[in-house]
């Protein structure tokens, strides 16, 4: 499993990188305009979301754009994605908030941790 969070969604790689990737499956949470949270998979996560957006997404996000991707994570197989979208539903808004703070803290941190190591 890799996850892919930060700034606009994105901790490693460009958005136009996941666009290519045919071969993986999605699990992602978005924030919508009333500052709700929606939890989805896709294999396709930028089609998804330019979806969601476009109000041709799922129904809960329909009334409630424009929607704001904050987590993905990418797996090898729809099985995976799917088991890890109902793990995500399973938590509160609170620990979804938390699990991606996390994240987003361990990806910051990551480049000045690979600059350190450069420089030794």
């Amino acid at each position: 499993m890799r996850y892919d969070v930060g700034m606009n969604g994105i901790c490693s790689g460009a958005m136009s990188e996941i666009e290519n990737c045919d071969q993986l499956f999605f699990t992602y949470i978005v924030k919508c305009a009333d500052q709700t949270l929606y939890t989805g998979w896709t294999n396709n996560l930028a089609k998804r979301i330019t979806a969601h957006n476009a109000g041709k997404g799922a129904r809960y996000t329909r009334s409630r754009l424009p929607v704001e991707l904050l987590a993905s994570w990418s797996f090898s197989s729809k099985r995976e994605a799917m088991q890890m979208e109902h793990k995500l539903k399973e938590l509160t808004r609170s620990q979804k908030l938390l699990l991606i703070s996390q994240i987003v803290n361990s990806c910051s941190s990551a480049p000045d941790k690979l600059h350190d190591r450069e420089t030794v």
